[in-house]
């Protein structure tokens, strides 16, 4: 999977963390919070309040994030579809795709502002573990 390197982190989700660990917002550099919150269409420079801002930049992370179906056979780089885990369980039913975390798995990512993969939240290798079994109906794939 594609990572968007933050000048001073990983990726978003880096940054996520080490917002959430820091004591005080100071402890993280305001051209970091700056360019984060560009990442996803936000002002700096608009916000007063850090938790204002900071709630809006997690909804906006949070918006970006889809779940994609990805396969071994693209060394899990690129995703085969997306959207929600329901419907990536209904296109691998329809594809004869077998999520069995060798062939085949469902991750739930976030896309930056580029539609690339930005981080990887969860991966499903096992459909059974898939908490939606009602839609399953039973069926393994």
């Amino acid at each position: 999977m594609k990572n968007l390197t933050l000048k001073n982190y990983e990726s978003v989700q880096d940054f996520i963390d080490k917002v959430e660990n820091a004591n005080n917002w100071n402890d993280i550099e305001a051209e970091d919070y700056e360019e984060a919150l560009e990442k996803v269409d936000l002002d700096y420079h608009k916000y007063d309040d850090p938790d204002e801002m900071w709630d809006d930049f997690l909804e906006r992370v949070e918006a970006n994030k889809t779940w994609s179906v990805e396969t071994e056979g693209n060394d899990w780089n690129d995703d085969l579809f997306n959207g929600s885990l329901e419907e990536c369980i209904e296109y691998c039913k329809d594809k004869n795709i077998n999520v069995d975390g060798s062939n085949a798995r469902i991750a739930k990512i976030c896309l930056d502002e580029h539609g690339s993969v930005d981080f990887c939240e969860e991966l499903i290798d096992d459909i059974d573990s898939v908490e939606c079994k009602d839609f399953l109906m039973d069926e393994q794939l």
